[in-house]
């Protein structure tokens, strides 16, 4: 781990400003072409989902998002850490996968074929509308392409 730290620019802190991207999937994260609350919610034993940097830079953010979601991807949702934060969720980075790679983690963690307690399904659904609320949705243009072509994020 102290190798791959020395290797990545970054700062180990995540400020409040600082602009977090998520890669959307068209089969996962979408409803009626937008994106949905769900595009935060972790998979089955985690309360976490991956997020990137943007301080990484644009092109880096959507190329690494076509590697992760592969022919699903259909661009990027980004919003600041200090509303992931304001969620009641916390944002810590996790280099140890590649430099400019991030957790978002809700504290919740899901169970593997049971349903949530219905309070613990209801807080996590509210912490992932309210970040969904507070991002910009900047769907891709050409997401088959490398690179980021659309609007800067």
């Amino acid at each position: 781990m102290p190798e791959l730290q020395a290797e990545c620019h970054l700062p180990v802190e995540i400020v409040g400003g600082e602009k977090i991207v998520r890669a959307i999937k068209a089969n996962y994260h979408l409803k009626k072409g937008l994106p949905t609350w769900r595009a935060f919610k972790p998979g089955p034993e985690k309360s976490v989902v991956s997020v990137m940097r943007q301080e990484m830079g644009d092109d880096f953010c959507k190329d690494k998002s076509r590697e992760v979601a592969a022919q699903h991807y259909v661009g990027l949702l980004v919003c600041t850490a200090a509303a992931i934060r304001g969620s009641g969720s916390s944002i810590e980075d996790y280099r140890a996968d590649f430099c400019g790679h991030a957790h978002l983690d809700h504290g919740i963690v899901s169970p593997r074929g049971e349903p949530l307690p219905a309070a613990d399904s209801e807080k996590l659904r509210q912490k992932c509308e309210a970040i969904l609320v507070a991002c910009d949705w900047h769907p891709d243009p050409s997401p088959e392409q490398p690179g980021w072509s659309g609007a800067p994020l």
